[in-house]
């Protein structure tokens, strides 16, 4: 796959399905152990309608609950969950996607669907992997290349 054709992909395709969730009113520690269970570092936190509202990541409890000596069991995740989200819909591409965490400064995004309900996220790591694979085709095409042309590549 060539590097436009990953830029253009829809995140529908890309974007994880399986997406650790909770509701405002559940526990800090509920969102902990969840994380921990999941091996995820956020928890999107959704409506009623599944429609994202905000997310907790790692980092916002240890800030917002263990650096202050908080009860984790006594504070909800909406008293922590950041509320300013950047919400992606899943016919976006990669590229707009990626272009629009850099303005909003995040690392991850909830993705929606037609009708606003959470079908996936995306996360700068996940574009990276992506683009490392779509670098190492091309490494292996060149090399490819310079051997039907009878070249030696640095490293082949």
């Amino acid at each position: 796959m060539m590097m436009h054709e990953v830029c253009q992909m829809m995140l529908s395709d890309i974007s994880k399905k399986q997406i650790a969730t909770l509701a405002g009113e559940d526990s800090v520690q509920k969102a902990a152990q969840k994380m921990r269970d999941r091996n995820v570092g956020s928890i999107v936190v959704v409506n009623a309608q599944q429609h994202p509202v905000g997310i907790v990541t790692d980092r916002d409890i240890v800030v917002q609950v263990v650096a202050k000596s908080a009860d984790p069991s006594s504070q909800t995740v909406a008293d922590i969950m950041s509320r300013d989200l950047l919400i992606l819909r899943a016919s976006d591409s990669l590229q707009e996607a990626a272009r629009r965490m850099d303005e909003k400064c995040v690392r991850r995004a909830p993705v929606v669907d037609e009708q606003g309900a959470l079908c996936g996220l995306i996360a700068l790591d996940d574009v990276l992997i992506l683009l490392s694979q779509c670098l190492s085709e091309c490494a292996e095409l060149i090399k490819k290349q310079a051997k039907c042309e009878g070249v030696e590549t640095e490293g082949a």
